[in-house]
């Protein structure tokens, strides 16, 4: 069965390899750069180039040989498609390179140049990845959790009315939780809950949470309210599982789990 960060993971990890690799479009002409970087933009840099420095000396020299290649492509182009396609071929390498981390960098630089949705909705999933896995250093963390942030809010003003983005970026302060305020991202999800019962993807996020606590009745509830909306989506049938398992119910929790690995 796969297992709560895997379902987050694998699902993600297609859309984010669709898109790196057939593109997001045109390119608009790029805006002229800013003329000085705030003191944001040079912690987040500084944290995830160290990341990357990191792990460029773990690579094997076929893999060292690739990344040299790219980003010789890169530095030697001013044309702001090449530059764009330059830029995801360096996001899709560190991505399947094992390093969501320096792959949302690229793809942060990628979505401040064509400032789209999805090129921003990219960026976020790609931190919130990162976000997911463990033994990452708590800087990285931080800086993942606040570019997540920063990319979803700019994918809201594009379009406030895409559930999902307002959904995602609930979820990156559930995956790190503000210390002044734990509890934000559970309220967003619950608000959008109300404002949007019918959404099942809110559903299985509510039905996830209510897992990881605990509440395993609540957690069936909101399951099984997302397999009426969305009956074909396999992973709701992997968390029932956890769910009915978590209360001792052996039958559903079995009935469930041969739906999960259909």
């Amino acid at each position: 069965m796969l297992s709560k960060n895997q379902i987050i993971a694998v699902s993600s990890a297609v859309l984010l390899t669709f898109v790196l690799y057939f593109g997001f479009g045109e390119v608009p002409k790029a805006e002229p750069p800013a003329a000085t970087k705030t003191k944001e933009d040079k912690t987040y840099e500084t944290v995830l180039l160290a990341s990357k420095e990191e792990a460029t000396a773990k690579l094997t020299p076929e893999q060292k040989n690739t990344l040299h290649t790219l980003e010789s492509v890169l530095s030697s182009t001013k044309n702001d498609s090449t530059k764009v396609e330059s830029l995801k071929q360096l996001a899709s390498f560190w991505y399947q390179s094992g390093k969501p981390e320096v792959s949302g960098y690229y793809a942060d630089m990628v979505s401040d140049i064509l400032k789209d949705k999805e090129a921003y909705q990219i960026t976020g999933t790609t931190y919130r990845i990162a976000l997911s896995e463990g033994g990452l250093d708590e800087k990285v963390r931080d800086v993942c959790s606040r570019r997540a942030i920063r990319a979803f809010e700019k994918a809201i003003r594009l379009d406030s009315t895409n559930v999902n983005y307002q959904m995602q970026l609930a979820m990156v302060y559930v995956d790190k939780p503000l210390e002044d305020n734990p509890m934000k991202g559970i309220l967003m999800l619950r608000e959008l809950n109300t404002k949007h019962p019918e959404n099942a993807d809110v559903n299985i996020q509510l039905g996830r949470l209510a897992i990881k606590t605990g509440q395993f009745e609540k957690a069936v509830e909101r399951l099984k309210k997302a397999v009426e909306l969305s009956p074909g989506t396999v992973s709701i049938y992997c968390l029932l599982a956890d769910a009915y398992t978590g209360l001792g119910d052996k039958t559903n929790a079995g009935l469930a789990e041969k739906k999960c690995k259909k």
